[in-house]
């Protein structure tokens, strides 16, 4: 769990405030706890808004103290610090120092769904003192024992104006988080970007550009510039690029998992706001949704709005030479049926997921179109009504383990749905499962060859079931035999076993017989 505004309301110190504007706020995420005494808005302007240093999810308090009648700098203040990307106000002395919050504030406020927090009116004996130290202790626990440092900061980028969502941020939020420095570098260790804990320490990067490689030995290492001080590296890659991360942490070691959250976090943010834009969101949500980790995948999708809730259909275009452009092809043909579409390459096969098409009509058509812009024979297997990322990641796997036994079984196939990748994965298990369990389904051969010694007796049975949907006309026509022919010997063979040949249930074994038989061969 992050903390938000709305938690810090239930603190001691804020039991007696009231929210007066931006309720619609209280949901933002508190990374930390700010004083603000200046109405020099254009100062917050410089230093904030208009800064890619971003020091934001903050509460702020303030008491208006050398602004108490200035009206129009209230107004900016406020508005540049929700703009800035701060989580709201806690205002003191209101009736002592500021006689009223002017509706005109109000009204802001509201429509930037700032929250502005009012402590007991009338009251001069108040201490900023006393919320800060419960508003930090309520934050240091959550960070100790809530949720991954991932799901916090993917929440907490989503939350901000368009223009602070950025590598810079992530890197200062991380910095946050640790209350550790952290250094962003090329490969030649030219730093890219700093994030200084304390603040005081800006700069730092210059004392890290001094190390190298040879330094390592060990990781982390002593910082020679900072007693009690610790450097952790760590290296990124991004599409062949190699970047190094630096972490500086004063107060003994930093735990593993946090520098592997902090690893995923950059490098995050490194795709998410490269050039490639709106393929690498792609690429992140769709790994979100293979690797079943749903908390990442509702931020992602929320931070750009996709609704991603509404996916319950995944194509998969398997194992085949693709490109990013095959990727664009398939996004633009799926988005002619769908209004949520999401694809990428994963480990050689394009994964598409839409919302549900409703048509099996339409289902067959957009097929039809991703066969026909990718201009090659591919086969596609395709999933719906799935539930959940649980489901998704179960239905991948089970395609990635089966569908060339699957082509195999089924070879004129070039579409399959989970029954057909189902059948595969049985018909494999039970040639994994050894010689006992084969002669168990191909016994059932033996009974037809004693009695008809024929070998194209075998052959006319797996094309019927396998091939042609038990369709005698189809069975001939891909065998080049009269139908008469093949109505002859699947009488003949229905005889021979005591059934009728396709009825369900009691042909499903000799379905399976007949696909544990291709896979033999």
């Amino acid at each position: 769990m992050s903390v938000t505004v709305r938690n810090l309301l239930k603190l001691p110190s804020l039991a007696n405030a009231t929210v007066i504007a931006g309720k619609e706020g209280l949901d933002k995420i508190v990374a930390s706890v700010s004083v603000l005494e200046t109405m020099e808005y254009e100062l917050i302007d410089d230093h904030a808004y208009l800064n890619d240093e971003f020091n934001g999810s903050e509460i702020v308090i303030t008491g208006f103290l050398n602004g108490a009648e200035d009206i129009d700098a209230q107004y900016n203040s406020v508005k540049r610090l929700a703009l800035s990307g701060e989580a709201g106000l806690i205002l003191y002395y209101v009736g002592v120092i500021v006689k009223k919050v002017d509706p005109s504030i109000i009204k802001l406020a509201d429509e930037l769904k700032f929250p502005i927090i009012v402590m007991p009116e009338n009251q001069f004996n108040l201490r900023y003192s006393e919320a800060i130290t419960d508003i930090m202790g309520l934050i240091i626990r959550d960070q100790i024992s809530g949720e991954p440092m991932i799901v916090s900061l993917l929440e907490s980028i989503s939350k901000l104006p368009v223009h602070q969502q950025n590598v810079g941020t992530t890197i200062r939020l991380i910095s946050n988080r640790l209350r550790s420095s952290v250094i962003l570098t090329t490969d030649k260790n030219n730093t890219l970007y700093e994030a200084a804990w304390p603040s005081e320490l800006a700069g730092i990067h210059t004392d890290i550009e001094d190390l190298n490689a040879n330094d390592f030995k060990t990781n982390p290492i002593s910082f020679p510039k900072m007693e009690d001080a610790l450097v952790y590296k760590e290296d990124v890659n991004i599409s062949g690029t190699k970047y190094n991360l630096y972490v500086v942490h004063v107060g003994g070691p930093l735990a593993g998992i946090l520098l592997q959250q902090t690893v995923e976090g950059v490098r995050i943010a490194l795709k998410l706001w490269g050039k490639d834009k709106g393929e690498s969101v792609a690429t992140e949500i769709v790994e979100a949704i293979l690797t079943d980790q749903p908390v990442k995948m509702r931020s992602l999708s929320a931070m750009f709005n996709l609704d991603i809730e509404s996916v319950d259909s995944m194509w998969v275009i398997n194992d085949s030479t693709f490109s990013a452009d095959d990727v664009h092809l398939v996004t633009n043909e799926a988005h002619k049926f769908c209004r949520t579409v999401c694809a990428d390459l994963y480990k050689e096969s394009i994964v598409l997921f839409t919302d549900n098409i409703k048509k099996k009509a339409d289902v067959d058509a957009l097929r039809a179109n991703i066969e026909t812009v990718l201009g090659k024979d591919v086969r596609i297997s395709f999933f719906t009504n799935l539930k959940d990322t649980g489901e998704v990641r179960s239905a991948y796997l089970l395609n990635y383990d089966s569908w060339r036994d699957a082509s195999r079984i089924m070879p004129d196939k070039e579409f399959f749905v989970r029954g057909d990748i189902e059948f595969a994965s049985a018909c494999r298990q039970i040639v994994e499962d050894g010689a006992d369990s084969i002669s168990d389904y191909l016994n059932l051969f033996d009974v037809i060859e004693d009695k008809k010694g024929n070998d194209d007796y075998i052959d006319t049975l797996c094309t019927f079931l396998l091939d042609s949907n038990s369709n005698v006309q189809m069975t001939s026509e891909k065998m080049f035999v009269h139908k008469n022919t093949i109505k002859y010997r699947i009488r003949s063979m229905s005889d021979c076993l005591g059934f009728t040949i396709g009825s369900m249930p009691e042909s499903e074994k000799l379905f399976k017989a007949c696909g544990v038989k291709r896979l033999l061969d």
